[in-house]
């Protein structure tokens, strides 16, 4: 798991993985520290307002908790810790992970961020069969504002989100 750290949105090609963690690889930085992304595809797009929609990371889906290829897992209360973090410090959205210095190439805004946990949907009124059987996660939407990155979502090339982080990778077992 992670705990999550300072981050930054984008809207990325097809070739990014669910809650990748991968090892922080600047020299001069702590080891205690990891890299992390939360991806997700587009689930809806809105051509006239040019507004892409979707689920940047889930923690469990139906119900089950995700698990991504190097066998990482991040709960919903970090996945909400670094949305809020998210939100608070940047909503700006870049392309593919490009910078301009220490800030993203603005591409878009983001305009939408929903953690949803299970105390949210109770809080809402979904009865509690249904919640156990639903998707935790962070829903994201962005307003895309520069021209060649619409087209680039709307032709395929960018057809998901990647938020990227920092974070302390911790030991634990998950709870079947």
């Amino acid at each position: 798991a992670a705990a999550g750290a300072a981050t930054t949105g984008y809207v990325h090609g097809k070739h990014k993985q669910k809650n990748k963690l991968e090892p922080e690889t600047n020299v001069g930085k702590s080891e205690d520290f990891v890299d992390y992304e939360f991806s997700g595809e587009i689930s809806k797009m809105n051509d006239d307002k040019r507004q892409v929609f979707g689920w940047c990371s889930l923690s469990s889906v139906d119900g089950r908790p995700v698990v991504d290829l190097q066998n990482d897992y991040i709960s919903i209360e970090e996945i909400e810790k670094s949305a809020y973090d998210y939100v608070k410090k940047s909503r700006k959205g870049g392309d593919m992970h490009a910078r301009l210095g220490d800030e993203p190439v603005h591409t878009s805004d983001m305009i939408e961020s929903m953690i949803v946990t299970p105390d949210k949907l109770r809080h809402m009124g979904v009865p509690d069969s249904a919640i156990s059987k639903m998707n935790t996660g962070w829903w994201v939407g962005f307003q895309v504002n520069d021209d060649d990155q619409w087209r680039k979502v709307k032709n395929g090339e960018r057809a998901g989100f990647s938020i990227h982080g920092k974070g302390a990778r911790v030991e634990k077992m998950l709870d079947d």
